[in-house]
């Protein structure tokens, strides 16, 4: 008798491995928070089942449920390999950037200015390189000399460093492996990279959920420490243009917005230029059309 229930307790355990390495996966971010509580919700309630089960044929079902999901979810689940997968990592790469911006925000009262410019207002350094020790790279930026410019004999060396978090997958797929980056500023007048002074969140009047504060741009060719963004007046103003500079993505039917107050979201390439132009500004008044963005 204590033979077969030590037998039984083994398989039980053996059963739920799986299932707890899915848990821990997703609480690591690997299925996202949607996958992630999906599957604590259901590891849960097979383990209570699989514990809780009297007879033989609960115990088939309990069991039946457990393949079922070994089987049918890593099929649901994008590889970061795959477009969605792609996608995936480019908005959380954003999102860890808005977060590093967000921090510095909260330490010295304001945005980072788009560039550190010398005595004859020419850019020096990029705001990029301001944030690293909130991107967990202290190590480069202690190494990183202000005394002499981003393409200096030292900085080059630092600028020569590939972060992953500078770059979106799709690009990395389609170009290969780079130190340029994706992530700009819409620099200009009226946008939350004003050249003339640093952004705080009181200039933002139209709010802060609804004022870009990064753009994706595909092939940019801009090296991540490289004091050079997109400006709003030399950009079209639309998605994806065909020709000239402009917000773009290699994600098929749109790009990635990340908005001031940190969120994300995918944006399709049918946005309004009237539109686009008013999510840029940050004090405009202008009033966003919520028809047509909750209809995409």
């Amino acid at each position: 008798m204590s033979t077969a229930r030590r037998l039984q307790f083994s398989l039980k355990h053996l059963l739920a491995a799986p299932v707890v390495l899915a848990i821990i996966l997703g609480a690591f971010g690997w299925l996202g928070l949607g996958w992630g509580l999906f599957v604590l919700i259901t590891a849960v309630a097979i383990l209570a089942g699989t514990y809780g089960a009297k007879t033989r044929s609960e115990k088939t079902a309990i069991c039946t449920i457990w393949v079922m999901l070994v089987i049918f979810l890593p099929l649901a689940i994008p590889s970061p390999r795959s477009g969605a997968g792609r996608r995936a990592t480019c908005q959380n790469n954003m999102r860890q950037i808005a977060l590093a911006l967000l921090a510095y925000q909260a330490d010295h009262g304001c945005f980072p200015p788009p560039y550190i410019a010398d005595d004859e207002g020419r850019p020096m350094h990029s705001w990029r390189v301001l944030i690293l020790p909130y991107l967990e790279r202290i190590d480069a930026y202690k190494q990183y000399r202000f005394d002499e410019p981003w393409n200096g004999p030292n900085n080059r060396k630092i600028g020569a460093l590939r972060f992953n978090f500078f770059q979106c997958p799709s690009d990395i797929a389609a170009n290969g492996a780079s130190t340029a980056t994706n992530y700009l500023a819409v620099v200009g007048p009226g946008t939350v990279w004003r050249e003339e002074k640093s952004t705080s969140f009181d200039d933002i009047r139209d709010g802060v959920s609804e004022t870009i504060l990064l753009v994706e741009v595909a092939n940019s060719g801009i090296q991540w420490s490289e004091p050079r963004d997109l400006h709003v007046n030399q950009m079209a103003p639309w998605i994806n243009p065909r020709a000239g500079q402009g917000i773009s993505s290699g994600h098929p039917g749109g790009v990635i917005l990340t908005f001031a107050d940190g969120h994300s979201e995918f944006i399709p390439n049918t946005l309004p230029p009237e539109t686009l132009r008013a999510l840029l500004s940050i004090d405009g008044g202008e009033q966003i059309d919520h028809s047509w963005w909750d209809s995409q």
